[in-house]
């Protein structure tokens, strides 16, 4: 697994569990045992929104074996998303906001707003989310982060929250990469500093996932955003064509290169007979 960073807890000690049994909600044990272990390194945030859906019984919801659960193979297919996005390099904020819009009210907030993706911000969404004791409208919030700050390695990456310590000021990250990173504390200042990070590929700062379930309510979905592999696509195409087009001006010039000099030969070849030779 590696080392962790200062100040950061494992849930599996003394500590973690004490400041587990001090902010346990109903959301925090929904998250914690429905946490869903990513099947596929680019797909974790398929995996988060699974964690999510699982524990408040998101609905209408795919079969699994003839019962409704939501796996990271059919997400995109229930939720009607796969021609938007695709998990090949793993999915963005926005393309996660996106998904998670077919289900649920769903808004992103990226660490790098002027004044709404602050830490005090954060803050104010984690007591909400986790104070909320509503039976009709469940609440969750995921994060997009770069695991350097946390683990020590840079790495993009996609998981659930699952509670949040106010005496500590530190957050419960369900890692969905569960075979590697158990759950862990970890203050509230580095989990930002962790969003607060580039995503090259989507060339803006990630941030975090605010989401509201209430079974029967209607959501309206998002606009598909734009999928960064179209530029990556495009790119391509535009390289390959420039290939295409400079190799055939240069089969054009050497085709009309052999045949001057075949015409030249030929002349020559005439002109022999006659006792002359062109230059």
């Amino acid at each position: 697994v590696g080392a962790l960073m200062p100040g950061i807890v494992e849930l599996d000690t003394q500590e973690g569990t004490r400041r587990l049994q001090r902010s346990a909600t109903p959301s925090s044990i929904a998250i914690l045992s429905r946490l869903e272990t990513q099947i596929v390194q680019s797909w974790c945030g398929l995996a988060t929104l699974c964690s999510v859906f699982n524990a408040f019984h998101v609905q209408p919801a795919p079969n699994w074996h003839e019962f409704p659960w939501w796996t990271q193979e059919s997400l995109l297919i229930a939720t009607e998303t796969g021609g938007d996005v695709s998990p090949q390099i793993g999915l963005t904020l926005e393309q996660l906001n996106y998904v998670a819009s077919h289900r649920t009210s769903s808004t992103a907030v990226h660490a790098s707003m002027e004044g709404r993706g602050s830490a005090n911000m954060l803050r104010q969404d984690l007591i909400d989310t986790f104070s909320n004791i509503s039976g009709n409208i469940s609440k969750a919030i995921t994060i997009n982060f770069d695991r350097e700050p946390i683990h020590g390695k840079s790495l993009g990456h996609h998981s659930p929250l699952a509670a949040y310590d106010e005496d500590t000021d530190s957050v419960l990250l369900a890692d969905v990469t569960r075979y590697k990173f158990p759950p862990v504390w970890v203050p509230l200042e580095t989990l930002h500093a962790a969003m607060n990070t580039n995503d090259t590929v989507a060339g803006t700062t990630r941030g975090w996932l605010l989401m509201e379930y209430s079974p029967g309510v209607a959501t309206q979905p998002l606009d598909p955003p734009t999928n960064p592999l179209t530029f990556i696509a495009a790119g391509a195409a535009a390289v390959v064509t420039a290939v295409f087009l400079f190799g055939a001006c240069c089969g054009c010039c050497v085709t009309c290169v052999v045949q001057r000099r075949r015409k030249r030969c030929e002349e020559n070849e005439r002109a022999k007979g006659d006792g002359l030779e062109l230059l």
